[in-house]
């Protein structure tokens, strides 16, 4: 949307190949997806969510932002269980 407003072009929002890039471990490219995404599972615990029913952009399938669709990415891509997310999401 902002890029849109702005005179730029709108980013394709597909999310296997979001977790691809995030997956991927080869020494190319912009490694801040994969570093914030880390970080966010094992450090942090900060996300982005959106409550049901509400006039958020991304509370429709296939961009669902939820608690549990985070605790996916952490344990496939890193092998973090939610439990540990969870403990540094409430901390």
């Amino acid at each position: 949307l902002v890029r849109s407003v702005m005179g730029g072009e709108c980013v394709a929002a597909d999310a296997a190949a979001d977790m691809a890039a995030v997956m991927d471990v080869r020494p190319h490219g912009d490694p801040t997806p994969r570093v914030w995404t880390y970080q966010t599972c094992a450090e942090f615990g900060f996300y982005q969510t959106c409550d049901p029913d509400s006039r958020c952009p991304f509370t429709s399938a296939p961009h669902l932002n939820t608690l549990a669709s985070y605790f996916e990415v952490c344990e496939a891509v890193f092998g973090i269980p939610r439990e540990v997310t969870r403990e540094r999401v409430e901390y």
